[in-house]
C-alpha cells in the first residue's frame, strides 16, 4: 500500500480545521424576563423579539425611547459592533435562534459609539469555515433594542 505523505498531511489539517469550526462554543443566551434576553459573556440585555420594520432613524429612535420591557425603560439602539457581538452568540455559541423563537436575519437600526447618528444595515454571513460577516448598509430596518 502506497501512502502519500502530502495527502495525509492535507487530510489531517482539514480534519483539525473542521473539528475546530464545529467546537467553538463560547456564549450562552438566557431569557431573564419575558421578552428580555442576556448573553452570559456580556453585561448587555437585549430585546428578544425585533420590532416592526421602520423606514427612518427617527421612527426607530422614537420606538426605543418609548420601549418599556422587562421592567426597564432605558433601552437604546445598539452600536454596529454590539449588533455584531449579538450575531456571534449564534455563530459561535450554544444559542439556536429558531429554538429560542428569535429572528436575527434582516437589517437593523444601529447608532454610533456616542449614541447618535443612527443608520440601518445588517451583518451578512460570508459563509466559510471561519465565520465572517460584512456590514451592508440599508435604507430601512428592524430594531433590536439593548440596555444599558
Amino acid at each position: 500500500m502506497n501512502i502519500n505523505p502530502k495527502k495525509v498531511l492535507i487530510l489531517t489539517v482539514l480534519a483539525f480545521l473542521a473539528a475546530g469550526c464545529a467546537s467553538v462554543k463560547t456564549h450562552d443566551l438566557t431569557e431573564v424576563d419575558d421578552g428580555v434576553i442576556k448573553v452570559s459573556s456580556s453585561p448587555l440585555m437585549w430585546q428578544k423579539h425585533r420590532s416592526p420594520m421602520f423606514t427612518t432613524c427617527e421612527e426607530a429612535d422614537s420606538y426605543v425611547k418609548g420601549l418599556k420591557l422587562g421592567g426597564y425603560s432605558d433601552w437604546r439602539l445598539p452600536t454596529r459592533d454590539e449588533l455584531l457581538d449579538f450575531y456571534f452568540v449564534f455563530d459561535f455559541g450554544d444559542a439556536d435562534p429558531k429554538e429560542l423563537g428569535i429572528k436575527i436575519e434582516g437589517d437593523y437600526w444601529t447608532s454610533d459609539e456616542e449614541g447618535g447618528a443612527g443608520f440601518s444595515g445588517g451583518w451578512n454571513d460570508q459563509n466559510s469555515c471561519e465565520i465572517t460577516r460584512e456590514f451592508q448598509p440599508a435604507t430601512k430596518g428592524y430594531v433590536r433594542a439593548v440596555r444599558p
